[in-house]
């Protein structure tokens, strides 16, 4: 791979970075999924990737994945983050990914139908995704308390696969967070149904500042589902317009 940067002379800041590269097999595969076409010859797909964080509190990146021998994009998304400060942060992101299929057997068919919910039409060249937005954030609402919440939504299915909304109340000796989240989940293998049934749960959270913490862990997962995500303290909340 290749990668270029761009960095500011006085301040060390990284301002662009882009990347490109290919993949390269020293031996051809010999497995695949059922229903996969073979990896043909040493060379694989060509993945591009650039980031670019020139504007203050802005930051933008995108990645794409090109399949030579179909001339095909294989997998994309791009996202846009806005994060003025701790506790501040809003996201938007676009992913794309497609796997192309060749003949299947009888027998394959059901291992099709596990990966894409539904088999695609059995002939070469057949494919199914995914093509996903979504929308991410955090915001302080007063000098104590902040909202977060995230929504994923599919447009190959039409119908949102996750939802969740909560709060968090920070003082200087303690904090709760608690929080509602609806999700997909997973689909049993071998139904013929693209999404599988609706979940709900429920998350709370109670910290001693300098103790222990009781019930879930809500500030690990709001970190994973929140790109950019970090808590702020309540003096910091206050400060901030």
């Amino acid at each position: 791979a290749l990668t270029a940067r761009l960095l500011g002379t006085a301040s060390g800041r990284q301002y662009l970075s882009a990347t490109i590269g290919e993949e390269f097999y020293l031996r051809p595969p010999r497995v695949t999924l059922p229903g996969l076409p073979l990896q043909r010859g040493p060379y694989g797909g060509i993945i591009a990737k650039l980031s670019l964080t020139a504007v203050r509190d802005w930051s933008a990146s995108g990645e794409l994945q090109w399949n030579p021998q179909n001339s095909q994009a294989e997998r994309a998304q791009a996202s846009l983050q806005y994060r003025p400060g701790p506790g501040r942060v809003i996201n938007l992101a676009y992913r794309f990914e497609r796997t192309t299929f060749e003949l299947a057997t009888l027998q394959q068919q059901a291992s099709i139908a596990a990966l894409c919910g539904t088999a695609p039409a059995l002939v070469s060249g057949s494919s199914c995704g995914t093509k996903q937005v979504e929308l991410s954030g955090a915001w302080p609402i007063g000098p104590h308390w902040s909202v977060f919440a995230r929504a994923v939504y599919s447009m190959l299915d039409h119908q949102a696969l996750e939802r969740f909304v909560g709060f968090e109340y920070r003082s200087c000796c303690w904090s709760i967070r608690f929080g509602a989240r609806r999700y997909v989940a997973l689909r049993p293998v071998g139904t013929t149904e693209r999404t599988g049934t609706q979940v709900t749960g429920v998350y709370l959270q109670v910290e001693l500042n300098g103790l222990a913490s009781v019930g879930s862990a809500p500030d690990r997962f709001l970190s994973e589902a929140i790109p950019g995500y970090t808590s702020a303290e309540p003096n910091s909340l206050a400060a901030m317009p």
